[in-house]
């Protein structure tokens, strides 16, 4: 049974309450309460129920410093333990921005700037990849000192160490670091990394959009895809840069193309209920926009708005003509998907279609024979199962004998209150059925008439449940 995992906030109330707090200082920008948070254990990749978290809401704000606090780049990590990653003089000074210590480094005959680093093995029984091997030139891009490297241009850099430094520019938006390796470079601009990233990739993801149409000036492909099939209009359609998403649809970027597992670029912004971006995909340029495009799992965009509680994004799409009646490879709509997750205000919206839709939405069951009630009540979402039952459209479609009637978890604090709610409905007993006692092990349910079947031997009868 494809069910919804509970909040967080259910399951440790320390660890959802410093999730909170780290996601509302990310937003602002607030560098040192992020350090703060950190240090006592808060995770910035962890999600809320919306589908929120701290990454991206330092993305979204372009707050760079916040970033690189809550995911470093290589050059920070490494530049905190020099000595384990045999930093060179040349490299602490770059990240330092000691350009007189630089110079003088330069000037002598024993450092070398194409040097790299040689930072440790991960150990064999921790997962992740090694870090890589990086020059004085990324710990200079990285700290956006142009003196520093301006003075390491000079030297004639190796192809993949500039491209590297240019992913770090981009990465941090700093445009003066990127018309330096550009003008030194003009060809990386349309150079991959080894994931097929281009520098591209990491603007549009950051949103950083003067390096962006600086790249676009110096070749860029704007349609160009990594190795997942991700497109740069889909990493700035994810975290929600609409000016980003603007350009990009100008330059010829695909709005409908997917990438591996078919996620559109537009299911990216309503999953995270970036409406802004999708108001620019649905009035950018090129062809029409299909709002109804399906993923290798047939989920739709408006399924990945509903699915995380995104009402703004649900009712723009609806108002665009998105049908709600679409079914996963699971079986579940939209109505599922927002009934389960206790996105009631989704719920509400979807209740407002058409009687015939709506009647239509009630009615239909998963590939468990579970309706949106059913799930709304097994999951113990309280106010969906009130919006349901008091909807007299839904009432009207849903079937008044079901093969599987509605469900209340044993352990839920709304059980006693759904089941209340549950026979008060139009989904009562038939005659002759009797609700199990409350203490009896097993979920609660309604219960058809035991029905007495012989057994093997003819000396006994059991009496089953279907």
């Amino acid at each position: 049974m494809l069910l919804v995992a509970p909040p967080l906030h259910t399951c440790d109330s320390g660890l959802a309450r410093l999730t909170q707090a780290i996601l509302k200082a990310a937003k602002g920008g607030k560098l040192e309460a992020c350090k703060m948070l950190i240090e006592r254990g808060a995770d910035a990749h962890l999600f809320n129920k919306n589908r929120q978290n701290a990454f991206d809401a330092a993305t979204l704000g372009r707050h760079t410093d916040c970033l690189r606090q809550l995911q470093p780049t290589d050059a920070d990590k490494q530049a905190k333990h020099p000595t384990a990653n045999k930093l060179t003089p040349l490299m602490e000074a770059c990240h330092k921005g000691d350009l007189q210590q630089v110079e003088e480094l330069l000037g002598g005959t024993s450092e070398d700037p194409n040097a790299e680093s040689e930072p440790p093995e991960p150990p064999p029984d921790k997962k992740g990849k090694p870090q890589p091997k990086l020059t004085a030139l990324d710990f200079a891009a990285n700290q956006g000192y142009d003196a520093i490297v301006t003075k390491l241009l000079e030297h004639a850099p190796q192809e993949p160490h500039l491209l590297g430094a240019l992913m770090l520019a981009a990465r941090s938006g700093n445009d003066t670091i990127a018309k330096l390796l550009l003008a030194h470079s003009p060809e990386l601009a349309t150079l991959p990394d080894d994931k097929d990233n281009l520098a591209i990739h990491k603007a549009a993801q950051y949103g950083h959009d003067k390096v962006l149409n600086l790249l676009i000036q110096h070749e860029a492909d704007a349609r160009a895809a990594n190795l997942y099939e991700n497109t740069p209009l889909m990493m700035a359609t994810r975290f929600g840069h609409s000016s980003t998403a603007a350009i990009l649809l100008r330059t010829g970027a695909d709005k409908n193309r997917g990438d591996d597992k078919q996620w559109t670029s537009l299911m990216r912004a309503a999953a995270n209920g970036h409406t802004k971006v999708v108001v620019e995909l649905l009035k950018g340029s090129g062809d029409p926009l299909d709002v109804d495009a399906q993923d290798k799992f047939d989920t739709t965009a408006l399924m990945a708005a509903c699915k995380s509680g995104q009402l703004d994004t649900a009712s723009l799409l609806l108002d665009h003509s998105a049908s709600a009646l679409l079914q996963d490879s699971h079986k579940l709509t939209a109505l599922h998907h927002s009934a389960s997750g206790g996105h009631d205000l989704v719920v509400k919206a979807l209740l407002q279609l058409s009687d015939e839709v709506v009647q239509q939405l009630a009615g239909m069951a998963d590939e468990k024979h579970m309706t949106p009630l059913m799930l709304a009540c097994h999951n113990g979402c309280e106010g969906a199962v009130r919006l349901l039952l008091g909807s007299k459209k839904a009432c009207a479609g849903a079937p008044r004998r079901c093969t599987r009637p509605p469900v209340c978890p044993r352990h839920s604090p709304h059980g006693l209150l759904l089941e209340v709610l549950v026979r008060l409905a139009s989904v009562a007993p038939a005659p002759g059925c009797v609700p199990r006692p409350w203490s009896q092990a097993g979920p609660i349910t309604l219960d058809r008439p035991a029905q007495v079947t012989p057994s093997r031997r003819g000396a006994k009868e059991t009496a089953t449940r279907r």
